[in-house]
């Protein structure tokens, strides 16, 4: 947790978590980060956020529409998703081979 811009207290997960207030972007997409008026500064004050953190939502909610090109929150979970699981792969991978090593030597030596 950090502390908000906004003297509001503190930021959790809950206000800072695009998934968790996605809710919110689409409420408000006719109003916020539309042609009609971008997001600015009174809108994330609104929400307890940074005026950056709303412009990276509304970026990627964008991006989920298909009207902008990148990753969608699907892809980027996914990528996630494999990430960890690549690593912990690896690990297992890197276990095995001491073990066997280690049995190697066990059984090699006199």
């Amino acid at each position: 947790m950090r502390g908000c811009p906004h003297g509001r207290g503190t930021q959790t997960a809950a206000t800072t978590d695009p998934s968790r207030v996605h809710h919110r972007v689409q409420a408000g997409r006719g109003r916020v980060g539309s042609q009609h008026r971008p997001a600015d500064r009174a809108d994330a004050n609104e929400l307890g956020i940074y005026d950056s953190t709303l412009g990276n939502w509304v970026g990627q909610d964008r991006i989920d529409r298909g009207e902008a090109e990148g990753l969608t929150t699907e892809e980027r979970a996914r990528l996630r998703q494999l990430a960890a699981e690549n690593a912990r792969l690896r690990m297992e991978r890197d276990l095995r081979k001491r073990t066997v090593v280690f049995w190697v030597k066990e059984t090699s030596t006199p």
